[in-house]
């Protein structure tokens, strides 16, 4: 028998429609976490930062320097390091200081944040 898509779903997660409701709910907790969590005061607790216009930058937790090239912009609620190249989001930022993976940087910014995954 072949299989579709379809199939591979329903064989691998049990019925479609109950594995998209799930996906769909993790996406909602994500983005609720995201718009909880203030990113300068979260960077701030491991990097100290310094208001530079509306950015704050500070000395890169992730390489050796003595400028500070890692920029956390709070509008767009991301960070950049322009001596490495890292950047990302809360949640990219708590994986790569904390060497977590995704569902444990996940968790922990749950409880953070008081929201139940």
């Amino acid at each position: 028998m072949k299989r579709t898509n379809e199939n591979r779903r329903s064989h691998v997660f049990g019925k479609t429609k109950s594995w998209k409701r799930t996906k769909r709910h993790i996406t909602y907790d994500v983005k609720d976490i995201k718009d909880k969590i203030d990113i300068v005061k979260l960077i701030n607790a491991y990097v100290d930062l310094q208001q530079s216009g509306s950015c704050y930058q500070g000395v890169c937790p992730f390489h050796r320097e003595n400028h500070p090239s890692f920029t956390v912009y709070p509008e767009t609620r991301s960070w950049y390091c322009f001596g490495c190249g890292e950047g990302g989001d809360v949640i990219d930022f708590i994986r790569l200081i904390e060497d977590l993976d995704f569902n444990q940087a996940l968790r922990k910014l749950g409880k953070y944040t008081s929201i139940n995954l």
